[in-house]
């Protein structure tokens, strides 16, 4: 798993250090969602629960996480946001490739 340098957090989501590093170290709360890049299935952007990644089977490695919000409705927003920027920057949906400037990755 691999997180974004410049996270985008919503409002709802109370010191995302902490709750990053406790997400780091299954220490999984139920509120939180996390908006990740998966490398493993075509780059395609995912909002996951939480816990989601208790599941001792949970391909974690290819997870690139841009995002994490308190609430389903503010993960949307968040996702949306993401695809705007990345389409008024490089006219393409690639939002991998506008976060991290690497290669190419349609999420």
């Amino acid at each position: 798993m691999e997180w974004e340098k410049k996270l985008r957090v919503g409002a709802s989501v109370k010191n995302s250090k902490r709750l990053k590093f406790q997400i780091m170290h299954r220490q999984i709360h139920p509120t939180v969602y996390l908006i990740a890049c998966d490398r493993a299935k075509g780059g395609r952007l995912e909002i996951l629960p939480s816990t989601v990644l208790l599941q001792k089977e949970y391909p974690t490695e290819a997870l690139y996480i841009v995002g994490m919000a308190g609430y389903k409705r503010e993960a949307y927003e968040i996702t949306a946001s993401l695809i705007e920027d990345a389409y008024r920057v490089n006219q393409d949906y690639d939002v991998y490739r506008h976060l991290t400037g690497r290669g190419q990755m349609v999420c």
